[in-house]
């Protein structure tokens, strides 16, 4: 498995896939790409990532297993919705891995090399790093999202309106 070379943002969505056709016109600071593949694999990925999503939330055994210790006792509602969000957490990491490693699987396939052994240490770093990276960006690209439009203007008029308030205080 090679390193992140490079993440694609569209709105607060965050991935590393290819950009094919890539070209870089250095002297008139001009990008070009084939769009239309870009999205198309961006959000084919996206698709995989929320059919994985959408079965593990089907699946539920966490869920049945948490009502039953309920019932006999053994967990009060804290410990559950606790164990819930750890849960969900676990099982969106686990498809957003499922999705990356089909996308690999297919790019290595598409290119006849041999598909990266995902038990191996060493791509597991690799794989936990990226897909760190990607989370971390992902986060920072949803919090800028939410500083945009409305929202962001609904902060700067509570700002301005407390300021004014501390202004005219006695």
């Amino acid at each position: 498995m090679v390193a992140l070379s490079h993440i694609v943002q569209i709105r607060h969505i965050v991935k590393d896939t290819p950009i094919p056709g890539l070209s870089i016109d250095y002297e008139n600071w001009e990008l070009t790409c084939d769009w239309r593949t870009l999205y198309t694999c961006f959000f084919g990925e996206e698709k995989v990532f929320h059919g994985h999503l959408s079965t593990w939330v089907k699946e539920e055994a966490w869920a049945a297993d948490m009502r039953q210790q309920m019932a006999w006792g053994e967990i009060n509602m804290i410990a559950v919705l606790d164990k819930a969000i750890h849960s969900f957490a676990d099982g969106f990491e686990d498809a957003k891995r499922a999705a990356q490693r089909a996308r690999i699987r297919r790019q290595y396939k598409e290119k006849g090399w041999e598909e990266p052994d995902f038990e191996d240490e060493g791509v597991l770093a690799d794989e936990k790093s990226i897909l760190k990276t990607l989370k971390d960006t992902e986060f920072h690209a949803g919090f800028d999202k939410k500083m945009h439009g409305k929202t962001k203007m609904r902060r700067l008029g509570k700002l301005k309106w407390r300021t004014r308030r501390l202004l005219t205080s006695p």
